[in-house]
């Protein structure tokens, strides 16, 4: 037998307390005795229940403190397998993603639902992957999510070095991370169930598109789309090192150049049991992803070992109340209390 909480066994100690308080009680009562407002003939087997009552009193603050302290039998051993697969993450970060057609901007609308899908995850490896003209992989695969968002927190369209939407890119960078595969544990260790999600204005070039699906299914992953914009589109922000707005996206003639949702490249994008979410100015999250990733098999991590053990407080718990009750039926005051006939 072990403790699970053995630190509330010093509460024992104030056991003295308790019977402490019952023989200064008991002192009071023998001074009214006394006074003789009980009979001489009920005084003894008064004073016997009252020391009964004392002792199931302590012995029930005993036991309450023992269930406390959780007292655990057995110590079988047992296993839970576990299981999970590995989510690349792509974030589109060219300079499209700064219209402001999506508030505030497409890319902080798509960093915020990430930082949602991150709060809804557990015990999947999750990989991010940033690309504009070129894709970079910024976080290998990890279950750490807190380093996750502190990189998505630090993430900015203005450091990427090549202007565009790589998608080829993101897609090499993807699967470099999901090959990345530790195999120092265990060398025969299957490959875990994989899928990627794509966040972009999709405007990529068709061959391009075609390729990256191609390049997916070869490879077994499910891939997702998101697209963030609108058709009617907006004007693409330039910005300077200080983050003020010095002026717009142009063409190589000086028009300004409006960017718009390509959603027809994003819908021909997934793969597998993977489909395409839309995030408007006012519709749209990334709650249907998180579902629709939960419906996905998992594949066999391992097996945790873990030892099981018999709860017993609930046996001190239940002795104690039911000497708690029993006390409380059994009222040492019941006897009368009737003295000498007081004589006229």
């Amino acid at each position: 037998m072990e403790w699970a909480a053995p630190e509330y066994i010093w509460m024992l100690g104030g056991l003295p307390v308790v019977v402490g308080l019952f023989v200064w009680a008991q002192r009071k009562r023998r001074e009214a005795y006394a006074h003789g407002w009980i009979s001489e003939d009920m005084r003894p087997m008064l004073r016997w229940r009252r020391n009964v009552q004392a002792a199931i009193v302590t012995v029930a603050v005993a036991l309450l403190v023992l269930g406390l302290a959780r007292p655990r039998m057995g110590g079988a051993e047992r296993e839970v397998e576990q299981r999970g697969l590995d989510l690349v993450i792509a974030l589109d970060l060219s300079r499209s993603m700064q219209a402001e057609d999506v508030a505030p901007t497409r890319f902080d609308r798509a960093r915020s639902e990430l930082h949602s899908v991150f709060d809804q995850l557990a015990g999947d490896r999750v990989a991010l992957v940033v690309f504009a003209g070129t894709g970079l992989l910024q976080a290998p695969l990890t279950t750490d999510y807190a380093a996750l968002r502190s990189l998505l927190d630090a993430a900015d369209p203005l450091s990427m070095p090549t202007p565009g939407s790589n998608l080829e890119g993101a897609l090499q960078a993807a699967t470099t991370a999901l090959d990345a595969r530790d195999i120092s544990t265990d060398p025969n260790a299957p490959p875990r169930a994989q899928a990627m999600l794509i966040l972009s204005d999709g405007e990529f070039h068709d061959g391009e598109v075609e390729a990256a699906r191609a390049q997916a299914q070869s490879n077994d992953i499910a891939l997702y789309t998101a697209g963030l914009g609108t058709k009617e589109g907006a004007r693409v922000p330039i910005y300077n090192e200080n983050g003020t707005r010095t002026d717009w996206l142009r063409e190589d003639n000086g028009s300004i150049v409006t960017s718009r949702l390509n959603a027809s490249a994003l819908r021909a994008l997934p793969t597998g049991p993977g489909r395409y979410y839309e995030l408007g100015p006012a519709t749209g999250s990334l709650s249907a992803f998180v579902d629709d990733l939960r419906g996905l098999e998992r594949s066999l991590i391992g097996v945790e070992r873990f030892e099981a053990y018999y709860e017993g407080f609930w046996i001190l718990l239940a002795l104690a109340l039911g000497l708690l009750l029993g006390d409380a039926v059994w009222d040492p005051a019941r006897p009368a209390f009737a003295t000498n006939p007081t004589t006229t």
